[in-house]
């Protein structure tokens, strides 16, 4: 990601906690969905520059990485399904795709430019 996407990411995420005008449960689920979408961006980033670094991958190189990042967010999920009153899970799986959303809006925003 690049500085714009990091801005945008940034824009939605204070979009996401006006929503807590509405309901406090649907902040905490944007938050918690963000912080966690964010992590896992982290660590993925970390994680295949190294691997790049290293040069060596084999067939399973990421598939276990992958599998441990989808089981973290479906335990966030079900965190915010058994506790509804203080997390929305709507807005958790919003929150968990901010990362995705900013980067689509970023490509979106450089074509209409360069166009």
């Amino acid at each position: 990601m690049n500085d714009r996407s990091w801005k945008l990411c940034w824009i939605l995420t204070g979009i996401g906690i006006l929503t807590g005008l509405l309901d406090r449960a649907y902040a905490l689920g944007f938050l918690l969905g963000e912080a966690v979408s964010i992590l896992l961006y982290r660590h993925n980033e970390s994680f295949w520059t190294e691997i790049l670094h290293q040069g060596k991958t084999g067939r399973w190189t990421g598939m276990g990485t992958f599998a441990i990042h989808y089981a973290i967010m479906a335990a966030v999920l079900i965190l915010c399904a058994k506790l509804p009153g203080i997390f929305n899970i709507f807005a958790c799986a919003l929150g968990l795709l901010i990362i995705k959303f900013s980067i689509l809006l970023d490509a979106a925003i450089g074509r209409k430019k360069e166009q």
